[in-house]
């Protein structure tokens, strides 16, 4: 048997949702705007999982949210019923382990974004090369294409262009903005003070994230925003302007989750 963490769920609620989303949960869940205060995504979801637990309802709740975010590790706000508490549980370590789980689940979602955002850019891609056959000049990247075909776009082009501009803009912007301010305020050895080859693999990621995403967000500012002819924030293509993405960061996530 296992019991319902209301904290660790809402606090999931919290890292995968925006205020527009939660509300459509509700929605979903029969539960009135008018019955849940709160004017930010934080108090919001803490009112709704209160209330979920007061109609002894938090199993439903649990099972809207993992139909909608199905690549969200949810079985972390789970918890086993044992009579009583493991002699040699380090409560330290159990605390750090969720949290990291909380940080998987982040990458977990903020992969799947990456892919979904991808299959728009290949499809923008494939359609110009197929309606500008002979049209296409030299490119370095799927971003430095788009903008060098930018005044030459048929209209379904165009339109496309706009939702991969606006997947950029907000759901890649949203999703590195939160892995961005785990990995900013985590430290793996400070997690795991008893230290391991592992965990120090998995800080030497982490601090390879950090400075990739200062680099993501830089060019995102100085770069992408100001001119609406950008589609794309990417660092380790054609034109290597920043550090890639940390390869063998699930690898060292995993690593630390499965000692």
């Amino acid at each position: 048997m296992a019991t319902i963490d209301p904290v660790r769920l809402r606090d999931l609620i919290i890292a995968h949702f925006d205020i527009e989303e939660l509300n459509g949960l509700m929605f979903e869940l029969g539960v009135r705007k008018d019955e849940i205060a709160g004017e930010t995504i934080s108090k919001r979801a803490q009112e709704l999982v209160v209330h979920s637990e007061r109609q002894n309802d938090l199993p439903r709740l649990l099972d809207h949210c993992r139909k909608l975010r199905g690549a969200v590790d949810w079985d972390v706000v789970l918890i086993a019923q044992v009579a009583s508490p493991a002699p040699t549980a380090d409560p330290q370590r159990a605390a750090a382990l969720s949290e990291l789980r909380r940080f998987k689940a982040l990458l977990d979602e903020g992969r799947q974004t990456y892919l979904r955002h991808n299959e728009q850019r290949g499809r923008l891609w494939r359609m110009i090369h197929q309606n500008h056959a002979g049209e296409v000049p030299p490119y370095k990247g799927y971003d430095d294409l788009f903008y060098k075909m930018y005044d030459r776009l048929t209209d379904e082009e165009m339109e496309l262009f706009k939702i991969v501009r606006g997947n950029t803009r907000i759901g890649t912007h949203r999703i590195n903005g939160r892995i961005r301010d785990w990995a900013e305020s985590h430290d793996a050895r400070v997690m795991f003070p008893d230290g391991s080859p592992e965990v120090d693999a998995l800080e030497a990621q982490l601090l390879e994230l950090r400075v990739h995403l200062a680099e993501w967000f830089a060019k995102y500012e100085e770069t992408f925003l100001p001119d609406p002819k950008r589609t794309l924030v990417y660092l380790g293509d054609e034109k290597r302007q920043g550090t890639s993405w940390p390869p063998k960061l699930d690898v060292a996530v995993n690593a630390v989750l499965g000692q």
